[in-house]
């Protein structure tokens, strides 16, 4: 990539656009591979006015920087085999590439290739699957191009429209670089430090300034396209035009459009992906939910004993000592509520059962290779059996895996059949299948043929600027931008698996009544007692809406709830289970009963429902259904189906951005020495609409799927809409062809289809005045200031879907979680003042002496007061050679989302590990284990906090303290929080400049820059994790030492725990001011060129040009967990401590060619904990070329790129290196993935 180390900004008065890069070179700053060599002798000559460079307001006389400056010239962009601005930029070394911890983990899965955006923005082309996650909520917008300085997040350095900020589109403050027609960009200037003390918070890691052809006149129109050799995928257009013109000599006036369109790039048509699609020895590319109907069981029994006598009971009852979820009585699904009612599905079935129903298992008659605790999902095939998509059984300490059993489909991984055999590594795994390597877990799954690698995007944009002198001192001007791009995304059909599995009504007696198929009264034709028409059977009288076929008397539960022969053995087998413990008032009574001790017995006209033996009264669940108490476990308790709804299409979003943005200023000289003033308003808005395609209604699933006969003929009023929904054929699951039910009538998807919208708008309105010029004349020079005052003020709001808009995750589409509004406005007063002072000047050892001094004070709406500073320093001993440094301090204020969203879930907060389990002793030694010298205090603590939520001493954990097994954390929901304080960041530069000293015509053209940065950032923002939480409140870090429910921090008050198993239901988090991290490094930039004479060679013309742009990371060093230790990751899987983008150019009057390496050091693996490893390989090293070629006739500019040219493969990166495979199927995020691509440029100039 051509890149520019210097500062070369736009020039106030005659100075061309192309003179000023020309002047650049002769400041042995920089220079233009693109540039003949006679150009840079000319540039010596040129009388420089009036420049301004990005990182200073201060007009200056020379083009030398303080701060670290990379000059990316439009040719870079012209030349790219992208259209996107982002992906030129993220080939320069300071914008990281990925990085440690930022989701740069190997490509196997769906989004994996997206998610190296921790490094390259949060919306490139490989965002394919990205959705507007709830952990992201006002923070991202799908299909904005992003960049990342330093690898520090998109939210921490600005983008500038010519120095002026433009329109975020959300919250995070991140500017899409996309908005600007790419013809009207003159060149991309980019400070990578701190720089908050000129242009205000925000720019803790640095900026991206965009500078506009706005002097431009004539005409141009280009067209772009590309296209990738593999399959002819991922088609790009452009056609772009630009006009510009004088204005009576008075002033000047421009404007540029901008048409794009990128479509789709696949898996399947790279042979390196379809490879392991196809292949049995990976499950890359394979659907990440189970694309089967199937049974998911509950646990198996826990271990029980003989009951005593005393309880009467059947000899074979079994009895145990804990209560439902640890005697395997039932599975609580939290997240799936019917009728309000949490919905139980069962415990598993007995082994015998299983094996009886799998007699035909591979791994022999006489091994028990299926079980509850190895399976949990039976699957169904097309004739009602049941099959396992995998097995195991351990033989003499050794666990064997013996793959898929009783499958009776066709397991070939082709896109013809697509069901296949996978038996990639997993370590520990000892495998029984003949023919693959020993340590992989044979198991059925299914590809995704569908599977996107980039994504498509389609978009207009429009720019206009003009000027005009009213009178000779001042000047207005005005620039307007409008854009709109249309993006997707894709993942797979709606799962309605795990946490949004459906239970299923059943009962093991296939006589037992189903009581709602009886009519109740006398009217309407049918008869009080007698089945309703809508289940009985047409031969007699009935309707039969409901496909039961029911006799006169009622409906059974067979009939209403038909499952087929194996699973009604499975599901008759469970066992019912029964309470052994004298501490208990239901001792001796069945846990699979939902009771609870009445709290209004003894209250006036209170009626007691039951009482126990002893004398206890207590409440107990009934079933509507059969009239019994209702069971959570047992043979009649429901059974949880999960499934893929593959017949629906896939989950996506489609999403619309519009933005546009308006400046209006006046500017000119105060007649005053040569003292200038700019004054500006500024208003813009963008507004983002999210539609969600293929996502299901959770209520309507629910409400048809447990339906009599599966929801055949159903009817019902939405709870959310109040409109009437049907499903005439129903949902059954079974029967199914290619794992998918067959005849699903149109008014059932039309159910399900749950339609969303969310929307988003930020606007911003800003002003702002800035005056500088001289104010004293020193011996080295003179002194020049700049000041300035502004105002800024933001107003955003995100609004979800009304269907998510919530903070639980009951009732919201399924695969999703419920997100709450975020409304809010800051505004901030700003004052700034700037100072450069030459020191020293022509001195022995002393050339130039300067130092620059910049201070900013932000008053914000939220209570803040922010200062800001720098100090820099630029010493020039000789003429070639100049050293630069200095301090900046930043700030990131907290923005809107972070300061004002209400209590959101989602899918990316892990729920962390519960100190009052006894099984978490290994990673929490001050946990409920006997080792710990304060367990009795920790166990108080436990109870007293589950007594809050209703326990009354007798949960599962009031009943076995010392040895009770609480169900893992379930939901965990962040907040913003008002109170926040603003992110200190402190960096520190250090640099030379060299031009070459030499007159040698091969080394007289030779700059180099060398920059060494450190930034430290404290402070940081980021949402609380849940462990850190569980951890505060039971004084596992040492912040609750009295173990008191009133802790010190509040935290113990942000948890909530169930009454019966005493596990926690709900953490409740916010983001904090918890976080660290800091990135040290060294950028390194050559530049040179020399006619072909010089070198010898005479009889060739032209001119030879290198450019060499390197990044050395010495450190980045980030929490290991949230608010945790930290850990230097250079050098490990993203952060690679070694980047390099280098540019051998020829050039020729009108031709050129440039030939482009890429390199990127090979890093080391991590492990699962986030800490360095030795059992999993790192990311390979990369080497990549690409090729430009281009010749200018006339009036026509034509250039052919090609990227990758070598069409060099993605290596193979973080596979465990016991692999046999040596990590087959698992790519290099940071390599080509694409493969080879061509582009051409067409650009005309009238």
């Amino acid at each position: 990539m051509q890149v520019s180390n210097a500062a070369n900004g736009s020039v106030r008065s005659r100075i061309s656009a192309h003179l000023l890069v020309q002047a650049a070179v002769a400041a042995a700053l920089a220079g233009s591979s693109f540039t003949v060599a006679s150009a840079a002798e000319q540039a010596k000559d040129a009388q420089l006015e009036e420049i301004t460079v990005t990182g200073s307001r201060i007009t200056r006389r020379d083009t030398e920087s303080t701060s670290p400056l990379v000059t990316v010239e439009k040719e870079v962009l012209e030349k790219s085999s992208y259209i996107s601005v982002e992906q030129a930029l993220n080939e320069l070394p300071q914008f990281m590439s990925g990085g440690a911890l930022f989701g740069a983990g190997a490509v196997t899965g769906l989004t994996a290739a997206g998610d190296v955006a921790g490094g390259q923005g949060t919306g490139n082309m490989f965002d394919t699957a990205r959705g507007v996650d709830n952990a992201r909520a006002g923070q991202f917008t799908p299909g904005a191009a992003t960049v990342n300085l330093r690898g520090l997040g998109v939210n921490r350095n600005i983008v500038l429209i010519d120095g002026r900020r433009g329109v975020p589109d959300d919250a995070s403050g991140a500017i899409d670089l996309n908005t600007i027609p790419q013809i009207a960009i003159g060149n991309i200037e980019v400070i990578s430090g701190g720089a908050s003390s000129v242009y205000g918070a925000d720019a803790i890691a640095g900026v991206t300034n965009i500078k506009l052809r706005n002097t431009f006149e004539g005409a141009e129109v280009r067209a772009r396209g590309g296209i990738n050799e593999a399959g002819g995928d991922g088609k790009e257009w452009q056609f772009s035009t630009i006009m510009g013109t004088s204005i009576a000599g008075k002033g000047h006036a421009m404007v540029a459009m901008d048409y794009s369109k990128r479509e789709i790039s696949l898996w399947k048509n790279r042979s390196y992906f379809r490879e392991v699609m196809e292949s049995p020895l990976s499950g890359a590319g394979d659907y990440l939910f189970a694309w089967y109907p199937g049974y998911a069981a509950g646990g198996a029994a826990a271990a029980g004993g003989a009951c005593p006598g005393s309880f009467g009971l059947p000899a074979t009852a079994t009895c145990t000592t804990s209560l439902a979820v640890n005697a395997g009585g039932g599975s609580n699904n939290v997240f799936n509520r019917q009728n309000g009612i949490i919905a139980w599905a069962g415990n598993g079935p007995s082994q015998a059962a299983i094996n009886s129903v799998f007699a035909d298992r591979t791994c022999g008659a006489t091994v028990t290779c299926i079980t509850n605790t190895s399976q949990g999902t039976y699957y169904f095939n097309a004739d009602n059996t049941l099959f396992t998509v995998s097995s195991n059984a351990t033989i003499a300490g050794v666990t064997n895996r013996y793959g898929p059993q009783s499958f009776t489909g066709v397991l070939a991984g082709t896109e013809a059949n697509p069901d296949e055999f996978t038996c990639g590594y997993v370590a520990g795994f000892v495998n029984a299948v003949p023919g693959y390597q020993s340590a992989c877990n044979p198991t059925m799954s299914r590809v995704d043929y569908g599977r996107r690698l980039t994504s498509p995007r389609e978009a207009y944009t429009l720019l206009g600027s003009a000027d005009y002198a009213v009178t000779d001192h001042i000047t207005a001007y005005s620039t307007i931008s409008f854009a709109s791009s249309h993006t997707e995304t894709r993942r797979e059909p709606s799962p309605a698996s795990g946490n949004w599995g459906i239970a299923i009504p059943f009962h093991s007696n296939v006589n037992e009544i189903y009581l709602p198929s009886i009519s109740q009264v006398t009217a309407n034709g049918q008869t009080a007692g007698q089945t309703l028409l809508e289940y009985r059977s047409t031969a007699l009288g009935g309707t039969n809406t409901r496909g039961t076929n029911c006799g006169l008397n009622g409906c059974t539960m067979a009939q209403a709830f038909p499952v087929p022969a194996e699973l009604r053995t499975l599901l008759a087998s469970r066992p019912d289970v029964y309470l052994n413990n004298a501490n208990s008032p239901f001792n001796g009574m069945s846990v699979c009963e939902l009771r609870e001790i009445d709290k209004n017995a003894g209250q006036p006209g209170h009626v007691v429902q039951a009482t126990t033996a002893g004398g206890t009264p207590y409440t107990v669940q009934m079933d509507p259904n059969t009239g019994e108490t209702f069971k959570i476990c047992g043979p009649n308790s429901p059974w949880r189906v999960a499934t893929q709804m593959g017949f629906l299409p896939p989950r996506g979003t489609t999403n619309q951005v519009v933005n546009y943005q308006l400046f209006a200023g006046l500017k000119g000289d105060l007649g005053l020495k040569d003292w200038t003033w700019d004054a500006y308003i500024s208003e813009g808005e963008s507004r983002t609409l999210t539609q969600y395609v293929g996502y299901v209604s959770a209520a309507n699933y629910y409400a048809i799927i447990s339906a009599p006969n599966y929801g055949k003929g159903f009817s019902a009023s939405s709870n959310v809409s109040n409109k009437t929904f049907t499903c005439t054929s129903g949902l059954s699951p079974f029967s199914n062809v290619s794992g998918q039910p067959t005849g699903i009538s149109q008014d059932c998807i039309n159910a399900l289809i749950s339609n969303q919208a969310d929307k988003q708008a930020m606007k911003q309105y800003e002003s702002q005045l800035n005056l500088q010029g001289g104010i004293i004349d020193l011996p080295a020079g003179e002194v020049r200031t700049a000041v300035g005052v502004s105002w800024r003020k933001n107003n955003y709001f995100f609004r979800p879907d009304s269907m998510r808009e919530t903070e639980s995750v009951f009732d919201g589409p399924m695969g999703q979680f419920g997100v709450a509004n975020i409304d809010g406005s800051v505004s901030v007063k700003e004052v700034y003042g700037e100072l450069l002072v030459p020191l020293l000047k022509d001195l022995p050892a002393v050339k130039n002496l300067e130092l620059g001094l910049g201070f900013r004070h932000s008053k914000y709406s939220t209570g803040q007061s922010v200062p800001t500073y720098k100090a820099e320093l630029s010493w020039q001993p000789l003429d070639w050679i100049r050293f630069r440094g200095g301090y900046n301090r930043a700030e990131r204020t907290p923005n809107i989302a972070e300061l004002y969203t209400l209590p959101t879930t989602s899918s990316q907060l892990t729920t962390g590990s519960d100190p009052c389990t006894t099984t978490n002793g290994a990673t929490l030694p001050k946990s409920n284990v006997a080792s710990n010298p304060d367990r009795a205090l920790l166990q108080a603590l436990c109870g007293a906090q589950i007594n809050l939520y209703g326990g009354n001493s007798a949960s599962n954990f009031h009943l076995a303290p010392n040895t009770v097994q609480l169900p893992p954390p379930a939901v965990v929901t962040f907040r913003g929080d008002p109170n926040l304080k603003s992110e200190k960041g402190d960096t520190w530069t250090a640099g030379l400049v060299l031009q070459s000293p030499f007159d040698n015509v091969l080394l007289r053209r030779m700059t180099a820059t060398i920059d060494w940065y450190s930034i430290r950032i404290k402070d940081a923002l980021t949402v609380q994790s849940s462990q850190l939480v569980l951890n505060a409140c039971y004084n596992q870090d040492g912040s609750n030492p009295t173990y008191s429910l009133n802790d010190p921090g509040g935290y113990c008050a942000l948890i909530e725990r169930d009454p019966i198993s005493g596990g926690v239901t709900a953490t409740r988090t916010k983001y904090a001011n918890i976080g660290e991290n800091s990135v040290k490094g060294v950028d390194v930039a050559v530049r040179w060129s020399a006619a072909m004479a010089d070198m010898g060679m005479e009889s060739v013309p032209g001119t030879l040009s290198l450019n060499i742009g390197t990044n050395f990371l010495l450190e980045q060093n980030l929490p290991v967990t949230v608010g945790g230790a930290l850990q230097d990751y250079a050098g490990y899987v993203g952060a690679s401590k070694f980047r390099s983008n280098t540019v051998l150019g020829y050039s020729l009057e009108g031709t050129r060619v440039n030939l482009t390496w890429l390199y990127r050091l090979g890093t080391k693996a991590l492990g699962g904990d986030n800490r360095p490893t030795t059992i999993f390989a790192g990311y390979p090293t990369n080497n990549m070329f690409n090729l430009s070629v281009g010749q200018k006739l006339d009036k026509l500019d034509l250039s052919v790129n090609v990227s990758n040219l070598l069409n060099t493969k993605p290596g193979r990166a973080g596979y465990a290196y016991a692999d046999a495979t040596q990590g087959f199927g698992t790519f290099d995020p940071y390599g080509d993935l694409v493969g080879r691509r061509y582009s051409l440029n067409l650009t005309m100039s009238f």
